[in-house]
């Protein structure tokens, strides 16, 4: 394995403390380690001169992989993606978590600052599969795709320990998903179901009639979190942007919402070199630094095929 799956999403807020509230008070994330950024990750975060900030990491109980690092820059900026964003631009657009009881944790969540319909609407992912299901958004832009199984879970990583799940996928909104799957499938990464779906305009809250090219991809199959989901949305009339999108370039510090994934490897400059191969152009690195909750590392980052910023670590 050169490339693991995403281990680590890097999500900027305004208030650290009003994050945690929602995803660890009443989500259920744990606190795995906290302390200040690491001046070392200004080049490979593209930080802005003089701009510091707080962190930290947060686990699905003892699990080690799909974990969620939340930063708070000393001047938040603005959100990386609004409400006008919704069809066009692509990049990171939402943390899917697996609850026990979606429609029971819906009220909490939005007590807690988190906008959308307050419902969970029920659908079938297969004959076997069927779950409620609910998008809704954080107050710092990002969306939550967040479910529970109504039957099949077994078939889907079995009874869930604790109160949440490890991020199970990072949903990413493409403009090509064909190439970007050829991208993510050059780090290791395999299809796991790929189809168009149609019929979810009310949960997503999109104009009727817009149906998706989805493809979620696994690292391995025997590990489910950490999955890399690409959509694309189809029929939407809506002129594709030119490159590079404006959502990617506006996701960089200190803007709000989900700035980067983290991916481990054994050998860093095998991976830089696999991931040029693969037409992924290099932001900074490689540096070394010691980072709150994952503790010393050698690191480098990446623009993928979407513009998307591709962090890859090697512990030292």
């Amino acid at each position: 394995m050169l490339v693991s799956e995403v281990r680590i999403v890097n999500l900027s807020v305004a208030s650290l403390d009003n994050a945690l509230d929602l995803y660890s008070g009443v989500l259920g994330l744990e606190v795995v380690g906290r302390g200040r950024l690491p001046a070392e990750l200004s080049a490979p975060w593209r930080i802005p001169p003089g701009v510091g900030g707080e962190m930290a990491l947060l686990a699905a109980g003892t699990e080690r992989t799909g974990m969620l690092r939340l930063v708070e820059f000393d001047a938040p900026g603005d959100l990386i993606r609004t409400k006008a964003d919704q069809l066009s631009g692509n990049g990171f657009w939402a943390l899917n978590y697996r609850v026990h009881d979606i429609r029971e944790l819906l009220p909490r969540m939005m007590e807690a600052g988190v906008t959308g319909t307050g419902e969970a609407m029920n659908w079938s992912i297969t004959d076997d599969v069927e779950v409620w299901d609910s998008i809704s958004t954080d107050p710092d832009g990002v969306h939550l795709d967040i479910y529970s199984y109504e039957r099949g879970a077994e078939l889907r990583g079995g009874e869930l320990v604790g109160p949440i799940s490890a991020l199970q996928t990072i949903a990413m909104c493409a403009h090509d998903l064909a190439r970007t799957r050829l991208f993510y499938e050059g780090l290791g990464f395999e299809v796991l179901w790929e189809r168009t779906i149609a019929g979810l305009e009310e949960m997503l809250q999109i104009p009727d009639g817009i149906t998706l090219h989805d493809a979620n991809l696994v690292r391995d199959q025997a590990i489910m979190p950490g999955r890399v989901e690409i959509f694309q949305f189809l029929d939407t009339g809506v002129v594709p942007l030119p490159e590079p999108d404006p959502i990617t370039e506006r996701a960089v510090p200190p803007a709000r919402g989900i700035l980067s994934v983290s991916m481990e490897t054994p050998d860093l400059d095998d991976a830089t070199r696999l991931i040029a191969g693969l037409g992924g152009t290099a932001i900074a690195g490689p540096v070394e630094t010691g980072i709150p909750g994952t503790g010393p590392v050698r690191l480098a980052t990446f623009l993928g095929p979407e513009g998307e910023c591709v962090e890859i670590y090697e512990p030292v």
